[in-house]
């Protein structure tokens, strides 16, 4: 019985001890995005992020971030897709369609980020009407 608990506890503290690294990478992750500080290595800490949680949002979201300001605008439209995919609805979605639809209208994906921006409109995102009107006669 005592052997059982001991092994349970080890099983539980490896579990969190990856977590804890998920999330710690993310932390450092959002350091090294702030300001571009060194967006190689912001990059690599959101993607050790995701592959402790293959289903973290906020990761694909900080990710994708950092490829757009990189001009990998396709890496960028696909991390958005996936941070929509795992995000609790109406929680910064607005942000992401957004920057989404930023990306697909740089791509000349006219009407498709056009869709993301009444997306983001919808949901309130504050600058969406303002591209609207630019970016989507």
């Amino acid at each position: 019985m005592i052997l059982l608990r001991i092994l349970l506890i080890c099983l539980i503290s490896v579990q969190l001890s990856h977590a804890q690294s998920g999330e710690e990478s993310y932390l450092k992750g959002l350091y090294y995005a702030e300001g571009n500080k060194d967006v190689n290595k912001a990059i690599e800490c959101f993607t050790f992020a995701i592959d402790k949680n293959p289903k973290s949002s906020k990761a694909f979201f900080e990710r994708g971030k950092v490829y757009a300001y990189l001009y990998k605008l396709e890496l960028a439209i696909a991390d958005f897709n996936r941070a929509i995919d795992f995000s609790i609805p109406n929680i910064a979605q607005s942000e992401i369609y957004f920057l989404r639809g930023m990306c697909k209208i740089e791509l000349k994906q006219k009407e498709e980020g056009c869709m993301d921006y009444f997306k983001a409109r919808e949901l309130g995102h504050l600058l969406a009407d303002g591209s609207i009107k630019l970016d989507c006669k």
